[in-house]
């Protein structure tokens, strides 16, 4: 089945499942493994601005910084959210702060 096996009365790759999994790896100091995870939830949800400001703090977390500014961006323009495109512009001020160090 595409939503793959079941665990524990649910579909593996469900979109609360899979941003369980990713909040566990980050959680954990594993932001690789949490990768995967996220990019399920948003091929499924791409407009879900928690798990994309989830993937973007995994991004940046992992060291993929142009990849987690492309996201943070992404929400700053895109996002549903008020408090969603706020987060994301602050995490874009802190990166940029970053970046000139």
């Amino acid at each position: 089945c595409a939503w793959g096996p079941r665990r524990g009365g649910r579909r593996a790759g469900a979109p609360d499942f899979a941003s369980g999994r990713a909040t566990a790896a980050l959680g954990a100091r594993q932001p690789r493994a949490a990768l995967a995870p996220l990019r399920r939830v948003l091929a499924l949800e791409p407009r879900f601005d928690g798990a994309r400001l989830e993937l973007a703090r995994a991004l940046a977390a992992a060291g993929d910084l142009p990849a987690a500014r492309r996201e943070y961006e992404w929400i700053a323009r895109q996002g549903a959210s008020e408090i969603a495109r706020g987060a994301a512009a602050r995490a874009l001020a802190a990166l940029a702060r970053g970046a000139a160090r």
